[in-house]
C-alpha cells in the first residue's frame, strides 16, 4: 500500500485507504439506520384519552382551547387525526345549529314584523274605506243639491219668461187702451 497524501476540497486524508469514494458515501447514507428523536411522554398514559368537553357557547376562544386540548392530548398521529376530525365535525354541527337558530329567530322576527305591518295596513285600509264612503255620501248630497239648484234655476227662468211675456202683453193692452199706438216704445221708461 502506498502511503500518499490525498487532498480533497474539505479535508486531507493521509492514506488512500481512508479516502472514501462517492459511491461508498452514498451507500453509507442510504443504508444508515434512521435517526430516532426521543419523544416526550404524553400527559395521559391511556393510548386514546376521551375527548374533552365540546364548547357550548359559540365563542372563538373556547373553540381554540378545545382544539388545543384535543391536539395536545393525542397519543399518536392517528389519534390526532381522529380527534381533529371529531373536533371539526363538532364545530360544523355547532355552526350549523347556530345558523339554524339565527335563521329561525330572524324568520320569527320578520314574521312578527310582517304580521304587525299587515294589521297596520288593515287598519289604514278600514280608515280609508270609511273616508271614501263618507266622501262619496257628501258627493251624492252635493250632486242632489246641485240638481235641486238646477231645477230651481230652470223653473225660475221659465217663470221669468212667462212673466216677461205677460208684462209685454199687458204693456200692449195698456198702449192700445190709451190709444197711443206705438208711443210705448218711444216713451220714457222712467216716467209712468
Amino acid at each position: 500500500m502506498a502511503a500518499a497524501a490525498v487532498y480533497t476540497h474539505k479535508r486531507p486524508y493521509l492514506f488512500e485507504d481512508e479516502y472514501p469514494s462517492y459511491r461508498t458515501q452514498k451507500r453509507a447514507r442510504l443504508h444508515a439506520p434512521p435517526v430516532i428523536f426521543p419523544q416526550p411522554e404524553p400527559e395521559n398514559t391511556d393510548p386514546i384519552s376521551p375527548p374533552h368537553q365540546i364548547p357550548t357557547k359559540n365563542g372563538g376562544g373556547e373553540w381554540v382551547e378545545f382544539f388545543l386540548k384535543e391536539m395536545l392530548s393525542a397519543a399518536s398521529i392517528e389519534d390526532a387525526k381522529s380527534r381533529a376530525a371529531r373536533a371539526v365535525e363538532a364545530l360544523e354541527q355547532a355552526v350549523a345549529g347556530r345558523t339554524r337558530e339565527d335563521a329561525a329567530r330572524r324568520y320569527g322576527e320578520e314574521s312578527a314584523a310582517a304580521k304587525e305591518r299587515v294589521e297596520a295596513l288593515g287598519k289604514e285600509n278600514a280608515v280609508l274605506k270609511r273616508a271614501v264612503g263618507i266622501q262619496q255620501k257628501r258627493m251624492e248630497e252635493k250632486e242632489k243639491e246641485l240638481q235641486a239648484f238646477k231645477n230651481a234655476a230652470s223653473l225660475s227662468q221659465d217663470k221669468v219668461k212667462i212673466l216677461e211675456l205677460k208684462n209685454y202683453g199687458l204693456a200692449m193692452h195698456l198702449n192700445h187702451a190709451l190709444g197711443c199706438g206705438n208711443s210705448f216704445t218711444a216713451s220714457n221708461r222712467d216716467v209712468f
